[in-house]
């Protein structure tokens, strides 16, 4: 095993040799090794570790055998030469990190997973075309991507990482296809031009925060595969002034509607045996909240 950070800042190593006993890179190994060009992974590694190769930025050629069954989040990230000529940095069917400058990107047919902050940061990006191949989008994908005005996630995915669109102002539109299962931590958290959102049946988890400040937000529609809804899920969603708790939920978490000023009506199914601390707090429009007997 090579160690975790073993030549981490190793800015002027140019070459290595990996011997065949080696059987586990570990996280940030090689992370920021700029001068490494080329590396050639040996049969007998199993699992290339968190940032690996992080900021190699000189890394133009990789060779990674069948029996690697596992590569970390953000192994390649920031390999700037090892980007195609569309800007792209792929390995093994992972979107790793973009260099384009496009307003309007078509991600590669054969992408299997866009990995985690792969876009963080584009500011200039608009539009976003998924492909079906796709079946993960990663923690913190699209962050920050103050330009993305709408995302349509094809019916191949299913999983949403953490903060996937977190603070993508501009965000509008989200059409989730029923093939996805867990939308992950804030996910969509301060996404404050984003109007109405429908969980489609196939999801049976949100991530705490996942609508977190989505000030614009008016209308939800959950589905009934939807057991809880967690802490904070719509906190300061504050013009919020329809909201569906199919009869599903059990239990509403703490803050769960925390300053939602617009919203005027609750109806409560009678499978929800919990509501949390705070869960209605400052909601100052809310007139009636139907609890059934």
């Amino acid at each position: 095993e090579i160690g975790i950070d073993a030549f981490c800042g190793c800015e002027s190593l140019k070459e290595i040799i990996i011997p065949g006993s080696v059987t586990k890179i570990g996280i940030g190994a090689f992370y920021g090794c700029e001068s490494l060009k080329e590396i050639n992974i040996p049969s007998s590694v199993t699992e290339i570790g968190e940032s690996t190769f992080y900021n190699c930025s000189s890394l133009g050629k990789v060779v990674i055998p069948d029996s690697v069954k596992k590569i970390g989040e953000r192994a390649f990230r920031g390999c700037e030469s090892l980007k195609d000529e569309r800007g792209f940095v792929v390995v093994n069917g992972i979107l790793f990190d973009y260099f384009g400058k496009d307003e309007n990107v078509v991600i590669p047919d054969g992408i299997t997973t866009i990995g985690t902050v792969a876009f963080s940061g584009c500011e200039f990006l608009k539009e976003i075309n998924i492909p079906s191949s796709v079946t993960e989008i990663g923690k913190s994908a699209f962050s920050t991507c103050s330009s993305l005005e709408k995302v349509v996630i094809p019916n191949s995915v299913t999983k949403i990482g953490n903060r996937a669109f977190s603070r993508c102002k501009s965000l509008k539109e989200v059409i989730i296809h029923s093939s996805v299962t867990k939308i992950g931590e804030q996910a969509f958290e301060y996404c404050e031009s984003l109007k109405e959102v429908i969980i489609p049946s196939s999801v049976t988890g949100m991530g705490r925060e996942t609508f977190y400040k989505c000030s614009s937000l008016e209308k939800v529609v959950i589905a009934d595969s939807v057991t809880k809804i967690e802490e904070r899920v719509f906190d300061g969603c504050k013009s919020l002034k329809e909201i569906i708790i199919p009869s599903s939920v059990t239990k509403i978490g703490e803050y769960a509607f925390n300053e939602c000023k617009s919203l005027k009506e609750v109806i409560l199914p009678g499978s929800v045996k919990k509501i949390g601390e705070h869960a209605f707090y400052e909601c100052k429009s809310l007139k009636e909240v139907i609890i059934p007997g």
